[in-house]
C-alpha cells in the first residue's frame, strides 16, 4: 500500500482502490455489528398478522407464486440459450429466492 494525496493508494485504478475501500467498511461493519434475532413468523391476532398471511402464505405459497417461479425459470431457460448469462444467473437465484421466501423470512437476522 502506497500514500497518495488522496489517501491510501491499493497501487490499482480509482475504481478498484474505492470498491476495495467499501468492503473493508463493509467486513468490519460485519465484525463490529452485536448479536442477531431472527424475525418469527407471526401467530393468528398478533400485529399484521392479516397482511403477512396474505402476502407470504396465500400469494407466494400459493398459485401465484408457483407461476412467478414458473415463469423466472423459463426466461432463465430462454437467456442460457440465448447466451444473457447475467439474466440467467440473476432469474435462477430469483427464482430459487421466491421459492424459499417463508423460509428465508423467517431466518433472517435482524442487527440492531
Amino acid at each position: 500500500m502506497k500514500e497518495s494525496a488522496t489517501g491510501i493508494n491499493f497501487g490499482f485504478g480509482r475504481e478498484v482502490n474505492q470498491y476495495l475501500f467499501f468492503l473493508g467498511l463493509l467486513v468490519l461493519c460485519v465484525l463490529v455489528s452485536g448479536d442477531a434475532w431472527a424475525f418469527t413468523a407471526p401467530t393468528s391476532g398478533s400485529l399484521l398478522y392479516d397482511a403477512y398471511d396474505m402476502v407470504v402464505n396465500k400469494m407466494f405459497k400459493g398459485a401465484l407464486g408457483y407461476v412467478i417461479c414458473f415463469a423466472a425459470l423459463a426466461y432463465g431457460l430462454y437467456c442460457l440459450f440465448t447466451i444473457k448469462i447475467a439474466q440467467f444467473l440473476c432469474s435462477f437465484v430469483g427464482a430459487g429466492l421466491l421459492w424459499n421466501l417463508e423460509s428465508i423470512v423467517t431466518s433472517m437476522g435482524c442487527i440492531f
